[in-house]
């Protein structure tokens, strides 16, 4: 679905003002997330949903904003401590540790969040050119560039994300 939002935005629409596909991407991924908090307890909800609901939605626009990629170690967090969550929801443990680690959860991601925010200023340029890449099909038409690209866009995200920033801009312009 991405490639498809990607693919229609053309190459002049930042000539004619239009909003990047980054911004789109990111105000589809955050209306999802609001339709699916209203319709939500309109829906008959298992204890489990009720508990786990708004989390899982908040992953999953995260997830779809690029969050995981911008953000890997801090959103990976986010969503460990959400599994643990869960297994121990379906264990029947104690409340308090499953809300400790929802907590933990929410927190983490607030986090990738913030680390995403600032990984979309700093690596700007290479996300572009990213995402011109990824309008081409560049995982199909050049899969050796492609995976060596994005192995060091991950590293350059990754970097960003313990605050290599000199690291990182090093791998973004490698990438």
């Amino acid at each position: 679905m991405s490639s498809m939002v990607r693919a229609s935005c053309g190459p002049d629409s930042q000539a004619r003002g239009d909003a990047s596909p980054s911004f789109l991407l990111s105000l589809f991924a955050a209306a999802v997330a609001a339709l699916l908090l209203l319709v939500a307890p309109a829906m008959a909800q298992t204890p489990k949903d009720a508990l786990f609901g708004e989390q899982r939605a908040a992953l999953e626009a995260a997830r779809a904003a690029f969050v995981d990629t911008l953000a890997p170690r801090a959103y990976g967090q986010a969503l460990t401590a959400f599994q643990n969550a869960e297994r121990d929801f379906d264990r029947g443990r104690d409340a308090g540790r499953v809300n400790a680690q929802l907590a933990t959860s929410r927190q983490a991601l607030q986090a990738a969040t913030s680390a995403a925010t600032n990984a979309r200023s700093m690596l700007a340029t290479v996300l572009k050119t990213r995402e011109d890449a990824v309008a081409a099909d560049a995982a199909r038409n050049a899969p050796e560039a492609w995976a060596r690209a994005s192995e060091r866009f991950a590293d350059a995200a990754a970097r960003l994300e313990r605050g290599d920033e000199q690291g990182a801009q090093r791998r973004a312009a490698e990438a």
